[in-house]
């Protein structure tokens, strides 16, 4: 007959886990949250990339439409293609009465290669009879002025422009239109074909959008 001394100390030996359990239990559990982590990293930078990647492209399509219709709106005789300074990466297009003014690779809210804020990338000047213009030094991209309200940004910030190009096609009465814009700091260039590294190098924080267009003035 089993007595009940022999039965308290076999349902004592029972209770609780090993340490072989307790260290099982553990591991699966740290293998599943490792899971469960990598699974919402990647659903936020995929997130976070889809984002970029729509403002960039917003913003260049802004762009290219604005442009297009001045040309659009304008005789053939009030668009002057301006100039580019090279050494700056500065130049302007003077569409009808508005005026841009743009300089290439500079990100909005970073650093100029001389140590000075970059605030502007892209900026429309509208109805202002400034053109031709000036702008050989970083006077129009400058800090804001507080008297020039008709100045608009055109860029978002850490926005650039990476190419901004406007040309008569050859024997025809059409313009040609190409720009590139880059979103953050990372965009890598190659042979003129801007890139964007790997998510895992912080590429969800990086967007490329280029776009190419023609338009004919309607205004004889």
């Amino acid at each position: 007959m089993i007595s009940m001394n022999y039965l308290r100390q076999k349902n004592s030996a029972q209770e609780g886990f090993t340490i072989i359990e307790l260290v099982i239990a553990t591991g699966v559990f740290s293998v599943v949250l490792l899971i469960a982590t990598v699974a919402i990293i990647l659903v936020t930078n995929s997130y976070v990339k889809g984002n970029v990647q729509a403002e960039t492209q917003d913003t260049a399509r802004g762009i290219l439409t604005t442009v297009s219709q001045d040309i659009q709106f304008n005789t053939a005789n009030s668009v002057n293609l301006g100039t580019y300074v090279s050494a700056s990466n500065i130049g302007y297009f003077c569409l009808g009465n508005d005026l841009y003014v743009y300089q290439l690779g500079d990100e909005i809210g970073g650093v100029n290669s001389d140590g000075t804020k970059v605030y502007h990338a892209l900026l429309e000047f509208s109805g202002t009879g400034k053109c031709p213009a000036n702008v050989t030094d970083e006077g129009y991209l400058g800090a804001p002025q507080s008297g020039d309200n008709i100045a608009h940004e055109l860029l978002a910030q850490n926005m650039s422009l990476e190419t901004f190009n406007i040309a008569q096609v050859t024997g025809t009465k059409a313009y040609s239109i190409k720009l590139t814009v880059a979103y953050g700091s990372n965009v890598k260039s190659s042979g003129g074909v801007f890139t964007c590294p790997p998510e895992s190098f912080g590429g969800q924080f990086c967007a490329v959008s280029s776009l190419t267009t023609a338009v004919t003035p309607r205004i004889q």
